[in-house]
Parts: C-alpha cells; structure tokens; sequence
C-alpha cells in the first residue's frame, strides 16, 4: 500500500459493524455486513484474503454494479476516469495524486514496467473491488477478483508513520 502504508507503519482498525470479529486468527462472530454500513469509495478496508485467508489493506474503488476498468495505468469506474496528477519521480518510481469520490491520496507506479491494462469488470452484488495503492506492485481485485461483504474486517481510521 506504498505510498500510505509502508513497512513499520501502524493502522488502527473499525471493526464495528463489518462482521468478521476475532483475532490472532480465531474467528469468534461473524454476522455480516451491519445492513446501515455503507463503504465509501476511495475509502482503505481490511479484508482476508480469498488466496492467502489472511488480512489484507486496500483502498476500495468499486462497489456493487459498478464498471472498472483500467487502460495505460489509468482507472475508470464507470467510464469516469480517477483524476490522476504526477507529483513527484525519481529513477525507479513515480508518485501521483488520485482524487476520486472527495478523497484525495497518493498512489506510487513502478518505472519500466509495462503499462498495465485491464478489461472492463461489473462489481456483483455484495462485492467490492480494491487495488492496492502501489499500482503495478500489488496483487489486488485485478487478479483475484472480487471480494465478498462477508470477508470484510474493518475500515482504517488512522496510520502512524514510522518515519
């Protein structure tokens, strides 16, 4: 999740009304999604992994119904590309600035490495579709797909950077 989350970082979690509560891998409860919870997209979630079954931390770009796509690194919901503004680079990476659904964050994309580009996917009903924000440096909804409501863990509310 470079550039918001690096190794060290520390993230608190709300896990109050996303289901999947327990810990050390122990699943204690699990009654769903709270039928008031809305994600908001552009938004960072815990979710367990449909490969590995351990959390993982992603920011959510699309929901139930929604159309992704992405074309030469750029990504489109709904045929609405994320604004997307180069804010810095050096010789292996560029940084850049997404503003999308009134969020703004920073995302990171790896020099010399292709482009990456990836047909259209309708969201099913009650899935989600998250990227990780180290665009072509991370394992997210591009490969293995959606993700069920009931694997939800949490949304980040806050990260203490460690540097």
């Amino acid at each position: 999740m470079s550039p918001t989350i690096n190794k060290g970082d520390v993230i608190v979690i709300k896990k109050y009304g996303y289901g999947n509560y327990g810990t050390y891998g122990i699943n204690l409860w699990n009654p769903g999604l709270s039928e008031d919870k809305k994600l908001a997209k552009g938004q960072i979630y815990v979710f367990i992994s449909p490969q590995t079954q351990v959390p993982l931390v992603k920011r959510l770009i699309g929901t139930s119904g929604d159309r992704v796509k992405i074309e030469s690194n750029v990504v489109f919901v709904n045929d609405q590309a994320i604004d997307t503004v180069k804010t810095d680079a050096d010789y292996t990476t560029e940084t850049w600035k997404e503003i999308y659904e009134g969020k703004e964050y920073l995302t990171l994309r790896t020099i010399n490495t292709k482009q990456t580009s990836f047909s259209e996917m309708v969201v099913p009903e009650d899935a989600y579709y998250f990227l990780g924000d180290h665009r072509n440096n991370s394992l997210d909804s591009r490969y293995w797909g959606f993700i069920s409501k009931d694997k939800l863990i949490g949304e980040v509310i806050y990260i203490h950077h460690s540097k």
